[in-house]
């Protein structure tokens, strides 16, 4: 199930342009440059992307405020604040491995700044694509 964080993700990657489609939902005709929401790739154990442009070896992830305790003033993480945090670190360090790059984008400016979070996605993507 998406977050709301997602579903405005989703929505700003279809406004740069880009078809954004859950993963399941893959097929041969995709264009390159297809966004794939919940990726999952056997190259990337234990791993789901919360969207994923494989073409361009790039994932996108939305950073959810408690859940990834982006709170900095937060001194002491729940038990699931440490766990999600192991799992990013995991997740980020396979990505690294596989060559990936990784984009985060935090749920408070997809949720509440459209324009910062587009404006960052839009440029981190294509500068991305042009290396």
């Amino acid at each position: 199930m998406s977050s709301a964080a997602e579903i405005n993700a989703h929505e700003i990657l279809e406004e740069m342009g880009f078809t954004v489609k859950r993963h399941s939902a893959q097929n041969e005709t995709d264009y390159p440059n297809t966004i794939y929401a919940q990726f999952t790739h056997p190259d990337l154990p234990k791993v789901r992307l919360d969207f994923a442009l494989p073409s361009a070896k790039i994932a996108i992830e939305v950073q959810g405020d408690y859940w990834h305790a982006t709170d900095k003033s937060q001194k002491k993480l729940t038990a699931a604040q440490a766990a999600s945090r192991l799992q990013d670190e995991y997740k980020q360090n396979l990505l690294r491995l596989m060559h990936w790059k990784l984009i985060i984008v935090h749920e408070k400016d997809v949720m509440h700044n459209r324009e910062k979070a587009k404006t960052h996605l839009e440029s981190s993507i294509f500068n991305l694509m042009s290396v």
